[in-house]
């Protein structure tokens, strides 16, 4: 996998799309989550995060307007981890709240779109059950 940090710390961040959000390669690589976590969606579009407790997703800070984000929801080695999704977060009926894998060292990945009129977070998609 490429070292995104390292793109980071040098400034690399991706292209610039006239009118829409910067869209950077990554967000936050690989960071542990044990209570309330907090995205800061000016540092990117993907989120990959193991979680070694149960959590809240908290709203994201710094959205614009039509931005994407993908977490990537990794279990740790225990498994069995939960997600409450802060209220910003709108799912429907095509797209209901999806269930996690439990397996230790599962993930799935779960996107969504910013709809900034409605300030709500628009999920648009999901897979599951990596491993």
């Amino acid at each position: 996998m490429p070292n995104f940090s390292a793109l980071q710390s040098k400034g690399i961040k991706g292209a610039n799309v006239e009118g829409q959000a910067t869209a950077p390669l990554l967000g936050d690589y690989d960071t542990n989550v044990n209570a309330t976590y907090i995205p800061n969606a000016e540092l990117g579009n993907v989120f990959d995060l193991t979680l070694t407790n149960s959590i809240v997703m908290a709203a994201p800070i710094n959205a614009k307007a039509n931005q994407p984000i993908l977490f990537r929801i990794r279990q740790d080695a225990s498994g069995t981890r939960l997600i409450t999704w802060n209220a910003i977060y709108k799912f429907s009926t095509s797209k209901p709240v999806p269930t996690l894998s439990l397996a230790p060292n599962a993930w799935d990945d779960i996107a969504f779109v910013y709809n900034e009129p409605n300030n709500v977070w628009e999920c648009v998609g999901y897979t599951l059950g990596f491993s």
